[in-house]
């Protein structure tokens, strides 16, 4: 976990440490300018010499009590010779820290994770104005449209034709739900692939009557997609829509609200399921930093 996660950190962020001149005037030194000759200011952050030292002095204070507080005192040591010796900033000193926090409170952490999104799967409520009905879960749609906008105006630089290709694809979507779709039971005014149907066929148009490259016009929504899908996701879980199956107690959560689609669509109610939809945010939130890392590199659109 601790390499999975630092080794993904180090490639995403551009954080650099470079290292602090001097003359070596003795053998430890040399020692010094020998180790750096083999590495780079780049891939600074977290620093592994520090997660790796914390976790050392936990798990071998697991098995020698008595001596836990040499170990955690070589940490510090081997924390505060990183910055003394220049090798690492003082953030990439914090960040390993917190890794390591991260590493051992794991289970801790997932706890906390999993009720959180047990508590939001059973909050499903509504507001009513008149015939007007708002529910809850519409705040996460207005920021996942906010955020994706803000991103695709951005990139693409014309707001006509980005508003285009967007009221073209909502205009697909609401054909193909209720068209070709026609589900009922779950009361969608759009589909899915009719909303993927319309963006491309938009993005054909504006790239022809806007002379914007087409290519730079599906780079902009790839690159706004994962954190529209992954705010949006938040959505489905007060809705129980796109569910997983069942699971154990530690794994999954409890749906017992009756507006939630696990109650009132599935036979999943009161049974302990998986959290597809918070697998899905990390997921998106991994891919779409790996996207944008690839756009501040000035790689080749082509690519994302």
């Amino acid at each position: 976990m601790n390499i999975s996660i630092g080794i993904y950190l180090q490639f995403i962020l551009p954080f650099v440490a470079p290292p602090k001149q001097f003359i070596p005037k003795t053998i430890l030194g040399e020692m010094l300018l020998y180790e750096r000759s083999f590495d780079g200011p780049g891939c600074a952050f977290p620093s592994f010499h520090v997660s790796w030292a914390f976790l050392s002095a936990y798990y071998y204070s697991r098995i020698y009590a008595k001596y836990n507080f040499i170990f955690y005192i070589l940490s510090i040591l081997i924390s505060l010779s990183c910055i003394t010796t220049g090798m690492h900033s003082i953030l990439d000193v914090v960040g390993a820290f917190l890794l390591f926090l991260i590493c051992i409170k794991r289970i801790r952490l997932w706890i906390y994770i999993r009720n959180y999104f047990e508590n939001l799967a059973n909050s499903w409520s509504c507001y009513r104005i008149g015939r007007l009905r708002i529910i809850n879960s519409s705040i996460y749609v207005f920021v996942s449209a906010s955020i994706g906008g803000l991103i695709i105006f951005s990139l693409i630089g014309d707001i006509y034709g980005v508003l285009l290709i967007n009221l073209l694809s909502l205009f697909m979507a609401a054909v193909w739900g209720q068209y070709i779709e026609r589900s009922s039971g779950l009361s969608r005014p759009f589909g899915y692939f009719g909303f993927i149907i319309g963006g491309v066929v938009g993005s054909l148009i504006v790239s022809w009557f806007y002379s914007i490259p087409l290519i730079r016009i599906l780079s902009a929504y790839a690159l706004a997609s994962p954190w529209i899908q992954g705010v949006g996701r938040f959505r489905c879980i007060i809705h129980g829509c796109c569910h997983g199956r069942s699971t154990n107690q530690f794994l999954g959560i409890l749906i017992t609200n009756p507006q939630s689609r696990v109650c009132s669509l599935s036979k999943l109610k009161n049974e302990y399921i998986h959290i597809t939809q918070g697998y899905s945010i990390l997921s998106n939130l991994i891919i779409g930093m790996f996207l944008w890392r690839l756009w501040y590199s000035n790689i080749s659109l082509y690519v994302i």
